[in-house]
């Protein structure tokens, strides 16, 4: 049997869940810190006008009710391979609101019967032990995983200039310690192609939270999409970006696979922005061409998933990936 290149999510749900699996992206109603006034009213200067909610049925077609918006992501995927779902809290920062209405939406997607656990996207700042409490009691009542997905996008404060976060490497390192605390899943979002972030850059970040315990990580190429404060920088200041091309894009992120820890499951390898609201780059709107970029790259210069990563011997984390 051919050995794998990197711990995909696919294998993974397949280990866990024994079939494919399929999150379906739902919009809770969240606003975010960055939205409301209490940090800003832009957004991270990347994310869009959803909240990086593009592809959920709130988005497409309007619909509030969470029930009604799994049945249509689940409509969405019936023609592809059968398989199991993970609900996906995806719009905005879904840990920002009242205990009461966290544990309505989190309720009403974890007692979906289709649904098999509960993914939840949200900001480092916006972590405390009330609500790492909440999810956990809601995991265990329903007998489901729930995981926490954290942008972080780089560990480099340097960068925050360009991004406009409101929360630094230390706000993301204070959220993890809460969450470990309750043996949640996390998985890390990051972003290669930065302003001014060359591929060491993108190494530093990689291996900084594959040291930590973590159960998966999401890695995207920069997308700067219309309508956003990105998009103004990249317009004015198109010199801080870094060029990349396909080819230079999996290069980097090859570095990156070759220094994240064995056991982190990878969840994503490029972006996936809508084509109509993408501005650059515009190879990025060909998902397949990348993907498959991406796998022969791979066989090519035998890249293989932890390879750069020092060999500690074991570590806290190792049955991370074991959730359930």
């Amino acid at each position: 049997m051919e050995r794998e290149h990197f711990y995909s999510a696919d294998t993974y749900y397949k280990k866990t869940f024994g079939a494919k699996v399929y999150r379906l992206p739902v919009d809770g109603g969240f606003t975010c810190p960055n939205r409301d006034g209490r940090l800003g009213e832009k957004g991270c200067f990347f994310c869009s006008a959803s909240g990086s909610g593009d592809f959920t049925p709130r988005a497409m077609s309007g619909t509030i009710d969470i029930g009604l918006q799994l049945e249509c992501a689940k409509q969405l995927v019936s023609l592809k391979k059968p398989g199991k779902y993970i609900a996906y809290l995806q719009s905005f920062t879904n840990t920002y609101a009242s205990a009461g209405y966290l544990e309505k939406i989190y309720s009403e997607c974890l007692c979906e019967k289709s649904m098999s656990g509960l993914c939840i996207g949200t900001r480092p700042d916006c972590i405390n032990d009330n609500i790492a409490s909440l999810i956990s009691q809601l995991s265990a009542k329903y007998g489901k995983p729930v995981y926490i997905e954290l942008g972080l996008q780089t560990i480099h404060d340097k960068t925050e200039k360009y991004m406009g976060r409101g929360y630094c490497l230390k706000d993301f390192d204070n959220a993890l310690d809460i969450i470990n605390k309750y043996s949640l899943p996390v998985i890390v979002h990051l972003i290669i192609g930065l302003p001014e972030e060359t591929t060491d850059d993108y190494i530093e970040s990689v291996r900084y939270v594959s040291s930590k315990n973590i159960h998966g990580i999401k890695i995207s190429l920069l997308n700067i999409i219309s309508g956003t404060v990105m998009e103004k920088l990249y317009n004015s200041n198109p010199s801080i970006f870094p060029l990349l091309n396909p080819e230079s894009y999996i290069a980097a992120l090859a570095e990156c696979i070759k220094n994240t820890r064995k056991d982190i499951v990878i969840y994503r390898l490029t972006g996936d922005a809508p084509k109509k609201l993408l501005v650059a780059p515009l190879f990025a709107g060909n998902k397949k061409f990348v993907l498959n970029s991406i796998t022969k790259y791979f066989k090519e210069n035998n890249i293989y998933q932890g390879s750069d990563f020092p060999d500690t011997g074991g570590n806290d984390a190792a049955g991370a990936s074991d959730v359930l």
